[in-house]
């Protein structure tokens, strides 16, 4: 692996000072040192600070505004990544043209990630590729170099109390100012896959392959693939990587932000391996509340994904400095998708649903708090029945969590089966696997 280093000869004012150069630059490789691309952070990045103030303070920057569009602006992508990465079509949906909830699209409640489960997940790579030669490094990060920090921040106090990375995943634009030299290699071992194969442990197992064990570099490969996307919001979801990327979040529905759960977990969870969690946890709640905000709706995966994240990369390098993965009882089920997420959640409480023509059901209080479910079959019987029955209350949503499951049930057609079910103004019976 090449890595360009600092000459003491370098000049630290020999470089191109156009603020708007920064969405140009992009790093030829792995550079730990880079005078030119930290003066181009630093200096593009004053555009990011001035909208915050323009928001914040109503000032006025449109003459800033103007001369940073009439020269093409960062959301023009001026700069051309090195990727093989291409826009494919979109998905068909995969609800038909008469189903009544084919425009419905929920975000779930659940935790879809387990985290201890995917420490040991990360733990098992690390035994497996062991066999293999490579072993855990915690690796050296990126950070503002000498010059930036004896004379560009002097220009730009605003951005002394961050650090290198956080401006770079701020803007989301790791991929054009901490370049690893390992993406092309990642994006074409993706794309060997099918649509919505590749899991996080596939991904992480192969950077972490590429990276020779480097942790740091590890997280970072994968983050600069996701974050060459992430201003693209129309046609995101549509690119040949990020289609091939497994669903990691609860959803139902069509419209899923797959892409951004990703985009965000390993954003946060790079943050926290470099930073600690206590400040990757700030940043995480605070980009959930400003999300929520700019969204106009509560957004809990997004929530979950960031909180999960900012805990599970300080507990990472942690493993790895401490060298626990020493002290574990390898077993191959830790890398079943299914072991480290929770993509369990039942939005059927939630759906729309056209009544029974097979069964009526009614529901009777008697006495105090006591509600009995009364069910008859229509048309025959059935017998060893499954009966799921979900409340709510005025005011409330079904709630999947509260329901109560009843099993091997015979429901006749002339006189109907008694069950004590729970309290509610309204119930939601689901009966299955009747024979």
């Amino acid at each position: 692996m090449h890595v360009s280093t600092f000459s003491f000869a370098e000049n630290c004012h020999d470089i191109n000072k156009d603020w708007l150069y920064g969405n140009y630059y992009i790093q030829d490789g792995l550079k730990y040192e880079d005078s030119q691309g930290d003066y181009s952070l630093l200096a593009s990045s004053v555009i990011t600070i001035e909208s915050i103030q323009s928001q914040l303070f109503g000032k006025d920057i449109s003459h800033i505004l103007d001369q940073y569009y009439s020269r093409g602006g960062e959301y023009e992508d001026l700069f051309e990544y090195q990727t093989i990465n291409t826009l494919e079509g979109a998905e068909p949906s995969s609800f038909s043209e008469d189903d009544i909830n084919k425009n419905k699209n929920i975000e779930g409640d659940l935790k879809p990630i387990v985290e201890n489960e995917f420490l040991n997940m990360i733990k098992q790579i690390i035994y497996e590729e062991s066999k293999n030669g490579i072993t855990p490094k915690v690796g050296k990060v990126h950070r503002f170099g000498r010059c930036a920090e004896k004379y560009y921040l002097r220009e730009y106090p605003y951005f002394k109390i961050s650090s290198k990375l956080l401006m770079a995943l701020a803007r989301g634009v790791t991929a054009r100012f901490m370049v690893t030299g390992r993406e092309l290699l990642l994006e074409r071992y993706i794309l060997s896959f099918g649509k919505a194969e590749v899991t996080p442990e596939m991904i992480i197992r192969e950077s972490y392959i590429l990276n020779d064990g480097d942790f740091y570099l590890t997280i970072l490969t994968i983050e600069n693939i996701l974050s060459k996307d992430w201003r693209k919001h129309r046609v995101r979801e549509n690119f040949a990587v990020n289609k091939r990327l497994k669903r990691i979040i609860n959803h139902f529905g069509d419209n899923a932000d797959d892409y951004g759960s990703w985009y965000h977990f390993f954003g946060i969870l790079l943050y926290s391996y470099v930073e600690g969690s206590f400040k990757a946890q700030i940043i995480a709640r605070t980009e959930s509340i400003g999300g929520s905000i700019l969204a106009k709706r509560e957004e809990p995966q997004e929530e979950h994904i960031n909180l999960t994240g900012a805990k599970l990369g300080a507990q990472i390098k942690k493993m790895i400095l401490s060298k626990a993965y020493t002290h574990f009882s390898p077993s191959s089920h830790y890398l079943k998708f299914e072991n480290y997420t929770n993509l369990t959640e039942d939005f059927r409480g939630r759906l729309n649903y056209n009544q029974s023509d097979m069964y009526e059901a009614y529901v009777e209080k008697q006495g105090e708090n006591r509600y009995f479910l009364y069910i008859r079959a229509l048309k025959q019987d059935a017998y060893d029945c499954q009966i799921e029955v979900m409340a709510k209350m005025h005011g409330e949503r079904f709630f999947e969590s509260k329901k109560i499951e009843f099993s091997n049930k015979n429901l006749s057609t002339k006189s109907p089966l008694k069950l004590r079910i729970q309290r509610g103004n309204s119930h939601r019976i689901f009966i299955s696997n009747c024979e």
